[in-house]
């Protein structure tokens, strides 16, 4: 009998090819259960063109994604992590096509917001180990997405966006998972430095970008998510980089008030 190995890399390596099952069996259920013949529904209240310009920053973020991942491809020396980020690249490209085609029925793809593009351009520019890229796309962004596409479907509870929605949400909570798991593992061997550098970072690209994010809010949506939104989620973001071992709460005092 072969013995089984309860190393920490085994355990690591294992979960991540669970993860990687996992949407190796989700692309083979592309469209489950999307019925493409049912009408976009949004409130009397709500203009198309904002449900337009909601939608299309989501696209905009899986095209982002996707060229992260690509970088990540050549970057990553963790054969279990590389087949994960492929089977990402498939869910990504599968999301693409649906706000695609969802975005077409409600009237095209506006333009990208300023401070979501200022996010993904300033995520992609990190030059650090690949660490901070996993920090700031599968931590941060994709976590905030996952929430964006929440209230979304609270804002305007369209019934082809709700199918759509669930089976994104379902990879995309799938990935986020992927970056908690992966960089438990990983940031166990970082220096301090450079784990407070990614710390700070991050931090700055997520306060540079709410400022242009809340000037874009139609009122109605601004006044729901609250004026003091950006700090607030920063802190619930911040328990999540202290839950993967990024930092220790005691090493964020000078930078949060958390």
């Amino acid at each position: 009998m072969t013995p089984v190995d309860h190393s920490d890399a085994a355990i690591h390596a294992a979960r991540l090819d669970r993860l990687t099952d996992k949407g190796l069996r989700a692309a083979d259920l592309t469209d489950d259960g999307i019925d493409w013949d049912t009408g976009i529904k949004k409130p009397a209240w709500l203009r198309m063109q904002y449900v337009r310009t909601a939608v299309s920053q989501l696209y905009f973020g899986e095209l982002a994604t996707i060229t992260m991942c690509e970088r990540l491809l050549r970057e990553l020396d963790d054969d279990n992590a590389i087949r994960f980020v492929r089977t990402q690249i498939a869910d990504e490209q599968r999301h693409v096509r649906y706000y695609e085609r969802y975005l077409a029925r409600a009237g095209g793809i506006e333009e990208i917001c300023e401070g979501v593009a200022m996010a993904y351009e300033g995520a992609m520019a990190w030059r650090g180990s690949y660490h901070g890229a996993i920090v700031a796309f599968h931590i941060v962004l994709e976590g905030e997405g996952l929430r964006l596409q929440q209230l979304y479907g609270d804002w305007f509870p369209c019934p082809l966006f709700k199918q759509m929605n669930t089976l994104i949400a379902r990879d995309e909570g799938r990935h986020v998972a992927f970056g908690k798991i992966f960089l438990r593992h990983q940031l166990q061997a970082l220096a301090l430095e450079e784990r407070i550098e990614i710390y700070q970072w991050v931090r700055k690209l997520w306060f540079d970008c709410t400022d242009p994010i809340q000037a874009d809010m139609p009122g109605i949506v601004f006044r729901a998510v609250g004026r003091g939104w950006a700090e607030t989620r920063w802190c619930r973001q911040r328990e999540a980089l202290i839950d993967i071992g990024l930092v220790q709460p005691h090493e964020t005092a000078q930078f949060d008030r958390c």
